[in-house]
């Protein structure tokens, strides 16, 4: 390898660690790498066209809405394109990085095609090249594939991943929002993120002082139907591990038998039993209607 080409290969590796952090560009040693291309999709969001709900986890079906008959999610964060590449001797002068590409919502052949598209962007330079296929890669292909933003399963994607892409976005959801600041909606001061409670799938913010408050009247006066979001006209309800975080464990407990009788008194096919049993500290018993 002449020296000119080692110094160009050495800069370009400077350059890109400068540009993207350690979890999207990092090299296992001189001549090797990875980067993570964190796709942006063409509208910023991305319609799961799922049949039924099955393949989603159940901490997020309240996510979900359904539309014509079909269970729709909203993606705003897909797992990554995984660039993988080793510097040739030669390069950039005389030939191109050796590299593969994979990404578990993509299909092989479409793969293959960005794939041919890299090369070919090189040899259209023959310079250093990895700056413009990282950037392709986040910023452009979308348009490239012609990707739809509406991706129906089982046709474009597959249900057996259908789970792992909703956990992906959302885990990654919650990244952004503890890192960012947000306006609390009733205080009006502003925190960082992880001081924050946001309701889904309104996405109203507060601040976890605020709401621990809120929570706290609303559970001692017996009005657990009411922890709706605060916002004027907003019926999302608070999560039972939003209320867990921010109450004490006897609060908790409480809003926790407000639930179960609240659950049993909709139940048309039970009924408390007027009989006193020992050991139940004088209390009745539920049992079925047969």
């Amino acid at each position: 390898m002449n020296e000119e080409d080692l110094e160009s290969q050495q800069d370009e590796i400077l350059a890109l660690q400068s540009i993207y952090d350690s979890k999207e560009f990092r090299t296992n040693n001189e001549n090797q790498g990875i980067f993570n291309a964190n796709v942006q999709p063409a509208l910023d969001l991305v319609e799961l066209i799922i049949q039924d709900d099955s393949h989603i986890p159940n901490c997020l079906t309240h996510l979900c809405t359904k539309a014509d008959n079909t269970i729709v999610y909203n993606v705003k964060h897909l797992p990554p394109i995984v660039l993988k590449f080793e510097y040739p001797p030669g390069y950039p002068s005389s030939t191109f990085p050796k590299l593969s590409l994979s990404c578990i919502w993509l299909p092989d052949n479409m793969l293959q095609q960005v794939k041919e598209h890299l090369i070919s962007d090189w040899e259209d330079t023959k310079d250093v090249i990895l700056f413009s296929w990282t950037s392709f890669l986040v910023n452009d292909i979308w348009d490239y594939l012609q990707l739809p933003n509406k991706l129906v399963c089982p046709e474009f994607i597959s249900e057996d991943i259908i789970g792992q892409l909703c956990v992906f976005d959302y885990e990654k959801r919650l990244s952004v929002f503890s890192q960012s600041p947000h306006k609390c909606n009733v205080c009006f001061d502003e925190y960082k993120g992880s001081l924050c409670m946001q309701f889904l799938p309104c996405d109203h913010v507060f601040c976890k002082v605020c709401m621990k408050s809120y929570f706290e009247v609303l559970i001692n006066s017996g009005d657990v139907n009411q922890l709706l979001c605060p916002n004027d006209k907003c019926d999302s309800l608070a999560l039972p591990t939003q209320v867990k975080e921010l109450v004490e464990s006897d609060l908790y407990e409480k809003y926790e038998r407000f639930l179960l009788q609240r659950t049993l008194d909709q139940m048309s096919d039970v009924v408390r039993c007027p009989r006193k049993f020992p050991g139940r500290n004088g209390h009745s018993a539920l049992i079925p209607l047969l």
